[in-house]
């Protein structure tokens, strides 16, 4: 979306921002076989390395749980009816037709 110009709707974090831009500098996914992976231990720890941090133990095992979540919501929005992960954002199906009612005036 970003590279088509399009700025996602993103939910508002209140904590832990630090840990979701490690999880994009990282890569929220590795390739495995026909798709994409949850990332390994060894990935968060390799990178670790690599960047000179020392992540707290907890501080791993939310990468990896991010990780798998990154990975379960990017398969479950393959479906375009899939409503958005961080809240109800459901179309009410009265405001529509009001709004669809007003529009169809000024048609």
């Amino acid at each position: 979306m970003v590279k088509d110009g399009i700025q996602p709707l993103l939910p508002d974090v209140d904590a832990g921002q630090y840990l979701i831009d490690w999880l994009m500098e990282i890569g929220p996914t590795l390739p495995a076989g026909m798709g994409s992976g949850v990332l390994t231990f060894s990935e968060i720890a390799t990178w670790q390395q690599l960047v000179g941090l020392e992540l707290q133990p907890w501080e791993v095992r939310a990468l990896r749980r991010l990780s798998e979540d990154y990975l379960a919501e990017s398969n479950a929005a393959t479906d375009p009816r899939r409503p958005p992960p961080y809240g109800d954002r459901q179309r009410n199906p009265s405001i529509d037709r009001q709004i669809d009612e007003a529009l169809s005036t000024h048609l």
